[in-house]
C-alpha cells in the first residue's frame, strides 16, 4: 500500500467522505422523522 495519494484519489476520497455524510444525515432525518 502507497501512502503517496495523487491529485485524483484526494478528489475520490473528498467526494467519498461527502456522499457517506450526506447519507448519514439523510438517514438520521428519516429516523427523526418517525
Amino acid at each position: 500500500y502507497s501512502r503517496r495519494i495523487t491529485q485524483k484519489h484526494r478528489l475520490v476520497y473528498s467526494i467519498d467522505d461527502h456522499v457517506v455524510t450526506v447519507f448519514v444525515i439523510s438517514a438520521k432525518g428519516h429516523y427523526d422523522d418517525k
